[in-house]
């Protein structure tokens, strides 16, 4: 076997007869030939289901996202642009198909700084998601001895196969 230990630059089109093997993480991005783009299962897809509320935060319980094809959830993030005052609080949950995938809930209170997100801790194995799986978001807001924190946001990343 021949070994070329310097760089070199080819201008024409190489042919090999037998398969080539490259080092990992050599093919990127910029690499990918749009006449002759990847196959949909070396492809993953991923998507930011958000949702926001305008005004003091209120109790909502909606679906969120439903999974075209098998992945997995990345994280669960909430927030708001004003903190609670006193004891009111916000909790969050991400459910899949009505069960929790959080070791526990994302609570905002009055510790919670503004605009800075919390990010929930996905349970084991609940990450994983199917096809028709549905994710769905239950917000509870609880009015104490202050008011309830506004601008409340929730974004949940989830990485779904092409095909």
């Amino acid at each position: 076997m021949d070994h070329i230990r310097s760089d070199r630059t080819y201008t024409g089109t190489q042919r090999f007869s037998g398969p080539v093997i490259l080092p990992g993480a050599c093919v990127g991005d910029t690499n990918a030939d749009p006449v002759h783009p990847l196959d949909d299962d070396k492809v993953k897809h991923r998507h930011i289901a958000f949702y926001g509320q305008s005004g003091s935060a209120t109790t909502v319980t909606l679906p969120l996202h439903c999974a075209f094809l098998a992945g997995e959830v990345l994280d669960v993030a909430a927030g708001s642009i004003a903190a609670c005052v006193g004891d009111s609080t916000v909790t969050i949950d991400v459910l899949k198909n009505g069960t929790t995938i959080l070791d526990e809930v994302i609570e905002l209170d009055s510790t919670s700084t503004a605009y800075t997100s919390v990010f929930g801790v996905i349970a084991d194995d609940q990450e994983v998601l199917a096809a028709d799986d549905i994710l769905t978001l239950a917000v509870t807001a609880t009015i104490g001895t202050g008011t309830l924190a506004t601008g409340l946001y929730v974004s949940v990343a989830v990485k779904e196969n092409a095909a």
